[in-house]
């Protein structure tokens, strides 16, 4: 009798305990509470997350992030915007004229938009091969719509080397204009890159930015060629790829 209330008592403390919380751990119950929307991996499994209008004290603390976490700490990351750096499209509402394109991206199913008659700028299949070779993690970082974006990157990334999209909703709004905030994504900064036709786009960053030429319908640009053999061949020589930006632009 006396052994059986003794494992009771203990049965009841160890019920009552509670377990102890790493505040630095993301749980599922943290990922929960993170406002973003991203698409991944090569089989662009969607993942989305609602922000709550209440959030818990104890994780209050945890830096939100846009991005899961990366396989490998020492990985660099490049971001790189969509329209008029990687492609340029024009609507079928203005196509005028016979025009160069390389496919049309369609609207998905029950979502409303016209056709988009898209070019690919020269060399960006070749691009993404190598920065994905050179072991670069791959994101897509656009302010276009996730509707628009996500078929026109179907079609551009049939392959699946791009590891994360971003879009509209992604980006922040300051005094009118939609800007790439890189610092919660989370990703160091000090190994990540943004290219972008706009400037603005990463004025919170500018250090991170390398700037390229728009592209609309130059068959003979060879901005990512350039790219390439250039500072994506030498900047694995800095530390901190924000140095590299630096010596090779100017920035």
């Amino acid at each position: 009798m006396f052994s059986r209330i003794t494992y009771n008592r203990r049965k009841k403390k160890e019920s009552m305990a509670e377990p102890k919380r790493n505040p630095n751990v993301i749980t599922k119950e943290h990922v929960s509470n993170l406002p973003c929307t991203v698409l991944t991996g090569a089989n662009h499994n969607i993942a989305t997350t609602k922000s709550k209008s209440s959030v818990k004290k104890h994780i209050a603390s945890v830096p939100r992030s846009l991005l899961p976490p990366l396989s490998s700490p020492n990985k660099k990351t490049v971001f790189l915007d969509l329209d008029k750096t990687l492609i340029h499209s024009i609507p079928a509402s203005r196509l005028i004229g016979s025009r160069n394109y390389d496919f049309v991206a369609k609207p998905l199913l029950g979502c409303k938009g016209d056709e988009r008659y898209v070019l690919k700028r020269p060399f960006v299949d070749e691009f993404l091969r190598f920065l994905s070779e050179s072991d670069f993690e791959i994101v897509v970082f656009t302010a276009g719509n996730e509707e628009y974006a996500s078929t026109v990157l179907d079609i551009l990334d049939r392959d699946g080397l791009i590891s994360h999209r971003l879009y509209r909703d992604s980006c922040k709004e300051i005094n009118g204009r939609r800007v790439k905030d890189l610092s919660c994504l989370g990703r160091d900064l000090k190994k990540g890159v943004i290219v972008d036709d706009k400037p603005k786009s990463y004025s919170l960053q500018p250090e991170n930015g390398i700037p390229i030429s728009p592209f609309t319908d130059d068959l003979g640009d060879e901005e990512l060629k350039k790219l390439m053999s250039g500072f994506f061949t030498k900047c694995h020589e800095f530390e901190d790829l924000r140095d590299a930006v630096k010596h090779y632009f100017g920035n």
